[in-house]
């Protein structure tokens, strides 16, 4: 009997006499340590990881170590247990019965293994449908093998597994009359040395003579039974292979393939990885023999060697709400389309299960699990050294970011004769993928990172390394220069705020933040560094100290003024300030501001709600130009049907249109935080339940108290110029002072074309512009305009503003006497009443 097929034997009854059902490269030491204690007789720890297949198979094994695994075996051994293993191997039993059932035990077992060594619980994965659609069809094709192959981390096994499991061995299969071996590539393609034929080891897995043909024994039973022999290979990635045993494993499915030749009772299918398919394929190209039997599958993409797509939006949500019932909000939908791709749910769910009770919803996600990845591939791992060098060759010869991210491999030549063993390590590992180009008929082979964030990741240090690992003003500017319009920019910007957080270095936040960023760009920053505090104050408890501190909070008061209700970002970033806040000033200042969003989302129960939490800071709102709290107060009566009376809230009002409530000289200063804010407020209490006249009261007070708002820049005057064209074109104000409205259009666009815009009050401009359509008759751009605020507001629940187009589009299809648009609106807006369950007087006194 050949050595292969005693050491296949020797291998399954050592797993039976230990008990062992899915064997690791740790068991090896313990396996060594029980024949030593049972034989007196030394088989080393390596020699039985060489066994195995976890280590790589050089020569043949001596009949010392034959013999002495032999003796192991018999000395005190289950005899009927090994006579029954000895029957399975040598076939005596050649049932067609027992053999679909030697077949359906190994499926069995490696099921079971796949299922152990799947990093997320097994019910949470994706069964793919795609793939059961390209399987069935596969199935009942002419074709002889497919293959399901991407690169590592895309879930080949879990999902050859699914297939495997609901077409063939569940009760009610579809396939459940066919044999089905689902096996493990090293039990069929190890001692790659030895040259040993494919087809007698699967004859000997599933209790075949090796005298019986394979082709003629399932030829028989499908013709008599109509049952197919269905061959699935997993684990290629298990085998150790070099350039002298790859070669000879290819050799062996290509014979494997040829020996079915165009039988359509026996099907292949196997997963692999896009660099060993990559090579395979070299092998096949030519061969059309072999080329023409396979079936691609409907995604495969030869550029990319992977015919695995990422994962449809409704698998995700599917995985989702299996690892987290419980979530209440939506995740960064830039961190979900990361999802798409298995490799980032293993990671997502061990964070979940780190912290079970912390709810991330910026990227802060992808960054964590980037650089979980990395340590645990590069950093701890074999060759950690030159991986890393090697890594960072790849972004120097990429012009760090600035030039293609997928090089010419030739540029690379020199390292890879140096870092041979790494550079496979990663390939085989998904770090790097080698991808063909072909231009002007030339086939270029390019390498790049297979994750665009590993990459990123690398570019952040290699910038770092070169400004000496100091993260200052000038490293900030520079990136800002250097990847102006780059999308990388906002990630280096990003992966500087983490490690600033995890290194304690609170002063250099304040240089990132100094950026000339856009509103959005600062809004999510300053977002995802509260989150990382949020997130860091559970590893690192000394952080809790700083959160305490003022300056931190009064850091992202400066950058946080914008107040763009349009961006749902903003209220998230918010709410995560809120969240790390020690300091009661702070969060009264945070409640104040998402209060708003409860205004305008006529959301009564969640402002009642805050207004209880206000009360109960330490911190009574002084600065503010009018108090927070009484404003609040007066809006929730108007939304619930019950006027709070306070006529000393009316009197200061009064008091601040009148130019009372601010004193000292302010014509060369504009508003600070609180001052912003309470303006907001005032304007937001005139809305619900003041005078439309006194709106163009408010503001003129608001120029009064600060003149610069009106010839400065800032988002403070983006804000006012944008409510008073707004307010102008609601009052029908515009045809007085033409040259006014006019000034107040180009102020508007000239501070969008610096960035010191934001969507909210672009939107509100555009909902003046649809005002003043109404008021021109020009009916046509009353609705466009209408329609597209209405579309803004609906979008971020600003039920206030929602309202408020839909009696402008009311009034607007009336003066039409179109009387269908304008029923559809009225049942809109009546609807909108009865989804808030707020007081219906309401929507007929808001301007």
């Amino acid at each position: 009997m050949p050595q292969t097929i005693i050491l296949d034997k020797i291998r399954r009854l050592i797993l039976l006499k230990t008990g062992i059902k899915t064997i690791s490269p740790s068991d090896c030491r313990s396996i060594s340590s029980s024949i030593q204690k049972e034989t007196q007789k030394n088989i080393s720890e390596t020699t039985l990881k060489r066994l195995f297949g976890f280590a790589e198979v050089k020569n043949k094994f001596s009949k010392y170590t034959i013999n002495a695994l032999l003796e192991y075996i018999e000395k005190n051994g289950n005899y009927t247990l090994m006579e029954r293993e000895l029957l399975h191997q040598t076939s005596i039993n050649e049932r067609f019965s027992s053999i679909q059932a030697n077949a359906a035990d190994i499926s069995l077992s490696t099921l079971k293994a796949i299922k152990s060594r799947s990093t997320v619980p097994y019910h949470y994965t994706s069964p793919r449908f795609f793939a059961r659609l390209d399987f069935e069809y596969f199935y009942d094709s002419t074709y002889s093998f497919t293959a399901f192959v991407s690169q590592a981390g895309y879930g080949k096994s879990i999902l050859l597994s699914h297939l495997v499991q609901s077409l063939f061995l569940e009760q009610d299969a579809k396939y459940h009359k066919d044999t089905i071996l689902f096996i493990n590539a090293r039990d069929i393609f190890d001692d790659q040395n030895e040259y040993s034929n494919v087809e007698n080891r699967i004859k000997a897995k599933i209790g075949l003579n090796t005298r019986t043909s394979l082709i003629d024994y399932f030829k028989d039973k499908h013709e008599k039974l109509g049952s197919k022999l269905v061959i699935v290979i997993d684990g290629f990635s298990d085998l150790v292979t070099n350039k002298v045993s790859k070669p000879i494993i290819f050799d062996k499915l290509i014979n494997l393939i040829s020996v079915i030749e165009d039988e359509s009772f026996i099907k292949i299918a196997f997963g692999m990885r896009s660099t060993l398919w990559s090579r395979f394929y070299d092998q096949i190209k030519n061969m059309s023999f072999i080329k023409k039997k396979w079936f691609t599958g409907t995604y495969f993409s030869l550029k990319h060697q992977s015919n695995i797509p990422p994962l449809a939006n409704e698998e995700v949500e599917e995985i989702l709400k299996k690892i987290d019932p419980n979530r209440s909000k939506e995740i960064d939908p830039s961190f979900k389309a990361k999802l798409k791709y298995p490799f980032y749910i293993q990671w997502y769910y061990l964070l979940k299960e780190e912290f079970p009770n912390f709810d991330f919803f910026t990227n802060i996600l992808s960054f964590e699990i980037v650089d979980r990845f990395i340590h645990e591939k590069i950093y701890n791992a074999s060759y950690a050294t030159e991986k890393v060098l090697f890594c960072k060759k790849l972004i120097q010869v990429s012009d760090y970011g600035r030039g293609q991210q997928a090089v010419p491999k030739s540029m690379l030549i020199a390292d890879l004769s140096k870092f041979k063993n790494a550079y496979m390590e990663l390939l085989a590992e998904g770090i790097l993928m080698e991808e063909k180009q072909e231009e002007d008929g030339f086939v270029t082979d390019l390498v790049r990172f297979v994750h665009p964030h590993v990459f990123e990741y690398f570019l952040f240090v290699e910038l770092l390394n070169a400004a000496h690992n100091q993260m200052n003003a000038s490293f900030f500017e520079n990136v800002q220069e250097k990847y102006a319009g780059n999308t990388t920019k906002f990630q280096i910007l990003q992966w500087s705020a983490r490690l600033l957080i995890i290194k304690g270095e609170f002063n250099a936040l304040n240089s990132l933040l100094k950026l000339q960023l856009s509103n959005y760009e600062k809004t999510y920053l300053i977002y995802f560094i509260a989150e990382n505090l949020n997130y860091r104050q559970h590893k690192q408890p000394l952080l809790t100290a700083y959160l305490e501190e003022e300056e931190l909070h009064m850091m992202m008061m400066e950058n946080i003024i914008h107040f763009d209700f349009a961006d749902s970002c903003y209220k998230d970033a918010i709410s995560s300030l809120l969240s790390i806040s020690r300091n009661d000033k702070y969060s009264y200042i945070y409640q104040v501001i998402l209060s708003i969003y409860d205004c305008f989302g006529f959301d009564k129960e969640q402002l009642k709600q805050r207004i209880r939490t206000i009360q109960s800071l330490s911190f009574k709102g002084e600065g503010f130009v009018i108090n927070p709290l009484e404003i609040l107060k007066s809006i929730h009566g108007a939304l619930a049907g019950e006027p709070y009376k306070n006529d000393a809230l009316l009197v200061e009002i009064e008091a601040f249109k009148q130019g009372n409530k601010i004193s000292g000289s302010n014509s060369q200063t504009l508003p600070n935080f609180k001052e912003i804010l309470s303006f907001i407020l005032l304007r937001l209490h005139n809305s619900f339940v003041g005078e439309r006249s006194e709106a163009m009261r408010l503001l003129n007070a608001m120029i009064c108290y600060f003149p610069k708002m009106m010839y400065s820049d800032s988002i403070a005057s983006a804000y006012l110029f944008s409510m008073m064209a707004f307010v102008r074109a609601l009052s029908q104000l515009e045809n007085e002072q033409k040259g006014l409205t006019e000034k107040i259009s180009v102020k508007i666009f000239h501070i969008h074309s610096i960035g010191n815009s934001t969507p909210y009050i672009q939107t509100m401009y555009l909902a003046s512009k649809a005002y003043e359509g109404r008021n021109s008759q020009d009916y046509n751009t009353a609705i466009i305009c209408a329609e597209k605020c209405l579309e803004t507001f609906k979008r971020n629940n600003l039920a206030l503003h929602q309202t408020l187009m839909y009696n402008l589009l009311i009034s607007i299809y009336e003066d039409m006497d179109n009387y269908e648009k304008k029923n559809e609106y009225m049942h809109q807006k009546l609807s909108l009443i009865d989804q808030k369950k707020v007081d219906a007087a309401i929507f007929h006194k808001i301007k």
